[in-house]
C-alpha cells in the first residue's frame, strides 16, 4: 500500500510508514482495509519456514 502522507509504497500489514514515519493504521481503518498474515510468519516477516534448504551438490571426478 502507498502512505498517504509520502506515497511510499510499503507492506500492507505495517501500522506505520518506514520512510516518513506516518501512521497507516489510522488510513486502513478509514478505508476498511485488512492486511492478511500467514500463520507462523508473524508480522517480523521470518521468511518462509517450509522451505526446505538444497544439499550442497557434489564435485565431479
Amino acid at each position: 500500500m502507498k502512505c498517504p502522507k509520502c506515497g511510499f509504497t510499503s507492506f500492507d500489514y505495517l501500522d506505520s510508514c518506514k520512510k516518513c514515519g506516518g501512521d497507516l493504521a489510522a488510513f486502513k481503518a478509514k478505508h476498511g482495509l485488512r492486511s492478511l498474515l500467514f500463520p507462523g510468519l508473524g508480522r517480523s516477516g521470518g521468511g518462509l519456514r517450509s522451505c526446505p534448504r538444497r544439499p550442497p551438490r557434489r564435485k565431479k571426478r
